[in-house]
């Protein structure tokens, strides 16, 4: 999907219409039933759904939106990422120092039992983190 065309920079009055267009919708939505957080999201995925060229601050609101969702959930994959890449670390520096060989496939088996998961969801997990 390519955003570029279908971003616009406007005038200043007709970013304040729109605005005013947006907050009037989000208004609406509220009275019927609904959360703030709610009803601002329904009518910023009303007016990008429209078809017609966004305007940046639009964009940034969208982008707000999202992040404030899902930015603790993302967090807390990167740190649990980070905890299991320290812990695997950690875990083949000590198989390291027994002469064990391969300790690093090791670390993964040792850390993956110790979690009660298998080998492959674990690796899957990383993979998943990864992604996002």
């Amino acid at each position: 999907m390519n955003l570029g065309k279908n971003v616009v920079l406007l005038s200043d009055e007709e970013a304040e219409r729109a605005l005013e267009q947006l907050l009037r919708r989000t208004e609406e939505c509220y009275r019927a039933g609904g959360d703030s957080g709610e009803a601002l999201r329904f009518s910023l995925a009303e007016e990008l759904a429209k078809g017609r060229p966004w305007p940046s601050w639009l964009l940034e609101l969208a982008a707000g939106s999202l992040l404030h969702d899902y930015e603790p959930k993302l967090k807390a994959q990167w740190e649990r990422k980070n905890r299991d890449r320290a812990m695997i670390g950690a875990l083949a520096e000590w198989l390291k120092a027994k002469g064990v060989r391969a300790y690093r496939g090791k670390a993964e088996e040792l850390y993956a039992k110790i979690q009660g998961v298998t080998i492959h969801a674990l690796r899957k997990r990383q993979q998943r983190a990864r992604k996002v």
